[in-house]
């Protein structure tokens, strides 16, 4: 099914029709292709994580407009990587602070988007997970501290690390029914 509405959305001061939505999608999948052919799964550009280190003091929220941002530019692994940790961090700070459904709403239609290129490519899939994983354990989030609650702290990243190991394990699973998806997107934007 077309995204139109997420990507009118996320690109309306550029991008205004359906048919830069399908070719988002195409540059997404073409992408994906060229980090697996080239082997370069989980690769990203070491700015993002500067972009990460200045997040830590925003809410999670923050990292989902960055994500935008960032997928506007067409760096989409790092626009997925900011998402994931926005993502963890989110399931984190949910232990203080009751989203709205506005949040959830905003979260769910760039989750929508993001995933669409992460299933692309499964293994670039978990490589950025366990990336994200790695720099929320290895980074306080100083707007709602570690010291806060250390078992939840962990254990949202430990949620994120297990479905990353998931899709590893189960990969072949995961990219037959991933594939399909993308067959049928194809099919209906020729």
């Amino acid at each position: 099914m077309k995204k139109i509405s997420i990507l009118i959305l996320l690109f309306s001061a550029t991008f205004t029709t359906a048919q830069y939505s399908d070719s988002i999608y195409t540059k997404f999948y073409s992408y994906a292709d060229y980090l697996k052919s080239n082997k370069k799964e989980g690769e990203l550009n070491p700015f993002v994580f500067d972009v990460a280190t200045k997040l830590n003091s925003k809410s999670p929220q923050k990292y989902m407009d960055e994500a935008v941002v960032l997928l506007k530019k067409e760096q989409f692994n790092e626009a997925s990587y900011i998402f994931i940790l926005g993502a963890i961090r989110w399931k984190y700070y949910a232990n203080f602070f009751k989203f709205n459904e506005v949040d959830y709403n905003q979260k769910n239609e760039i989750e929508s988007t993001i995933n669409s290129f992460l299933r692309s490519n499964v293994r670039n899939f978990a490589a950025l997970i366990n990336k994200a994983s790695n720099y929320h354990l290895a980074n306080d989030y100083t707007f709602c501290s570690r010291k806060k609650k250390p078992m939840y702290y962990d254990e949202s990243a430990g949620f994120y690390t297990r479905l990353g190991n998931q899709i590893v394990i189960n990969e072949a699973y995961f990219t037959n029914m991933w594939s399909k998806e993308r067959r049928d997107f194809e099919n209906e934007i020729k």
